[in-house]
């Protein structure tokens, strides 16, 4: 028996293909890429929920105010994400910078809490400090660490891409033909 994994190789390609293109688009145009993002996501949400209602009207058995509410509440937060992208990424990096803070200064009472108890390698105060201080430079200037953020993240994507990619052409077993016997075992030759 003969088992070629053509499938899973052509869509880790698809995906590897897609997630460089995104890369580009985000590191080419870091505003444009944020605002069209948020709108797709608006959109998803609204085909989510107009899906949703759809299959409920079809078998009104299923339909109980609290899936209502939640289709409802879709719809709406579809249709802000579509109308007003600006708005719902200035809060989003808020919450991000916030979040950033949060994390760094709980890391660091954490690691001067364990001084109590055990000595603490100065190194290990880098990494939460470095975290506290993104969170503050977040909050202090959103809109341009907004695009630092989407250009980052655009480069992340375009080395993944190019990982994955590299992953699925370099030659060797695993992405070798194989012939598999009745027990599973591999008959191959090499």
């Amino acid at each position: 028996m003969r088992i070629i994994h053509s499938s899973s190789f052509r869509k880790s390609c698809v995906g590897a293909v897609t997630a460089i293109l995104l890369g580009i688009a985000m590191v080419a145009w870091p505003s444009l890429a944020l605002e069209y993002l948020v709108r797709i996501t608006g959109v998803a949400f609204c085909v989510a929920g107009i899906f949703t209602l759809v299959l409920l009207s079809r078998d009104e058995s299923r339909a109980s105010k609290l899936v209502l509410t939640v289709v409802t509440g879709s719809l709406i937060l579809g249709t802000f994400l579509w109308l007003l992208p600006g708005l719902f990424t200035g809060v989003l990096i808020y919450l991000l910078g916030l979040a950033l803070v949060l994390a760094g200064a709980w890391q660091l009472l954490f690691l001067l809490s364990s001084l109590k108890v055990t000595r603490v390698p100065a190194i290990l105060y880098l990494p939460p400090a470095v975290t506290l201080a993104a969170g503050v430079l977040v909050i202090a200037d959103p809109f341009r660490t907004r695009e630092m953020l989407v250009i980052f993240f655009g480069a992340a994507a375009i080395l993944a891409g190019a990982g994955i990619l590299a992953n699925r052409f370099i030659p060797g077993e695993k992405h070798r033909e194989k012939n598999v016997d009745a027990t599973g075992k591999n008959t191959s030759v090499n």
